[in-house]
């Protein structure tokens, strides 16, 4: 009887361990609601690179095409998000991306973050498009606001290169594989209503809500066609929909208008994180 109370007390802890492991593998899975965050040992430097996350974990979202990494101390909560797909990226730098925490753990837009800033001056082009980076490329020279709504102090319209009295930084950037990455540094102090988290914070859920917001469809000119209407792709086949772009023979983005009709698409995902603690 005792070797069999012995033999429980052993297997508890093992189970619970390797039911924690595996929770942090299910994170992988872009239909995963819940994540750990992890602790952040070292200072996180806000310059739009990630070679301080490369040993982190990380999940995907296959729906907004972002992978996510969320980390804390004990003064702040730390988002960096990566982004291979060039329509996303293009959607994030032209149009915006808002990062929103909910200290509740509740599904509700309350603190949020728009950057960069719409830049109005930045067109679609409305002819073929051979390459998008060009479009990313000035859209990242003009990303130079960012606004804040919502939390404890410093809400409203700031410079990249000004400070606000939330504490919060935000920068984005391309890393040496061309991937986009945005960081932020949320301090606890702005919204959790405490400046420092204690041993009780641990496991405690914060709601992150990321929305990619889509571009603003263009009007399309008919090429001074008989009765309006679109030219034929070049392709052949059936003239695209209203709002979608041209892809030329050979360039473009691989699956066509479709494909393309994914830079006016907006995407919303929330992400319940468990805050760490040491």
């Amino acid at each position: 009887m005792k070797n069999n109370f012995a033999a429980i007390q052993l297997v508890l802890p093992v189970a619970f361990f390797f039911t924690y492991i595996q929770a942090l593998k299910a994170q992988d899975s872009s239909d995963k609601k819940n994540a750990f965050a992890l602790w952040q040992s070292q200072e996180i430097t806000i310059d739009g690179s990630d070679k301080e996350w490369q040993q982190s974990h990380s999940f995907i979202d296959n729906k907004a095409d972002i992978e996510y990494y969320f980390s804390n101390n004990d003064s702040s909560f730390y988002v960096c998000l990566k982004v291979k797909d060039e329509l996303t990226k293009t959607k994030i730098l032209n149009a915006g991306l808002v990062l929103s925490v909910n200290r509740e753990g509740k599904k509700k837009q309350k603190c949020s973050i728009l950057f960069p800033i719409k830049n109005d001056e930045i067109q679609v082009p409305q002819g073929p498009i051979q390459d998008l980076k060009t479009m990313q490329m000035l859209a990242l020279i003009n990303a130079k606001k960012y606004q804040i709504d919502g939390f404890d102090n410093g809400d409203g319209l700031y410079a990249t290169n000004e400070t606000n009295a939330a504490g919060i930084r935000i920068t984005i950037g391309f890393n040496d594989s061309s991937e986009l990455i945005y960081e932020a540094e949320i301090p606890f102090a702005a919204f959790y209503k405490k400046a420092q988290l204690s041993t009780e914070d641990a496991g405690k859920p914060v709601a992150v809500c990321i929305t990619v917001n889509g571009l603003s469809k263009p009007s399309m000119p008919t090429d001074g066609a008989p009765g309006g209407g679109f030219p034929p792709p070049p392709s052949g086949g059936a003239p695209p929909q209203s709002g979608a772009l041209r892809t030329p023979p050979g360039g473009g983005i691989n699956g066509g208008f479709e494909q393309m009709n994914r830079l006016f698409q907006s995407t919303k995902t929330w992400k319940i994180i468990w805050l760490a603690k040491k």
